[in-house]
């Protein structure tokens, strides 16, 4: 994971300690969201290693599965996707 950061007295790496964690930029409004339609725990970070509108998607033994530098069109289809894909969940066969 990169560098520490920490957020009201809570250090980041506490607060992906043992579970899938989404870190968003400071202007990471529409990521926050996209958490809470998946799932996930969120968490605003205002650090160097994290863009303002980006956003960070940790695995529980603190390594980094995703960097967003800008905002999706989408963030939850995004971030569904994402999941899917890093998961290995099984996705439907396109028809023919």
């Amino acid at each position: 994971m990169p560098r520490n950061a920490w957020i009201d007295g809570v250090s980041t790496l506490d607060l992906v300690a043992s579970r899938w964690t989404l870190l968003v930029g400071v202007a990471g409004d529409h990521w926050l969201r996209a958490a809470a339609d998946v799932g996930l725990p969120a968490h605003r970070v205002e650090a160097p290693w994290l863009s303002e509108a980006g956003a960070l998607l940790v695995r529980p033994d603190g390594i980094v599965a995703m960097r967003a530098t800008t905002s999706a069109t989408d963030p939850t289809r995004f971030l569904t996707a994402v999941m899917d894909q890093v998961l290995a969940r099984p996705v439907p066969a396109p028809s023919a």
